[in-house]
């Protein structure tokens, strides 16, 4: 389980580039994921933007979650359900 600690903060923009690679969605997937704009994905990515922690917290999550037997990710929710995407 993750620790979710804002001393883990890390506003370099190039972390947040790599987390965003790292979860294998595009912009728009993230953005749909996460509740936010394409835009403001990529002002992350380019830099303008700092990261905020919590979008941090939950890139991180992405780009770390397991798969399932079929290689589709699985996302563990706080209530213990999963969503396959």
């Amino acid at each position: 389980m993750k620790v979710i600690d804002a001393a883990n903060h890390n506003t370099s923009p190039i972390y947040a580039k790599t987390l965003i690679i790292r979860t294998g969605k595009n912009q728009q997937e993230l953005a749909e994921l996460l509740n936010l704009t394409r835009v403001t994905i990529g002002k992350y990515w380019k830099g303008t933007n700092e990261i905020p922690y919590p979008v941090q917290v939950c890139l991180e999550i992405l780009a770390d979650q397991n798969t399932d037997e079929n290689g589709r990710q699985i996302i563990t929710l706080t209530n213990g359900k999963n969503i396959k995407t």
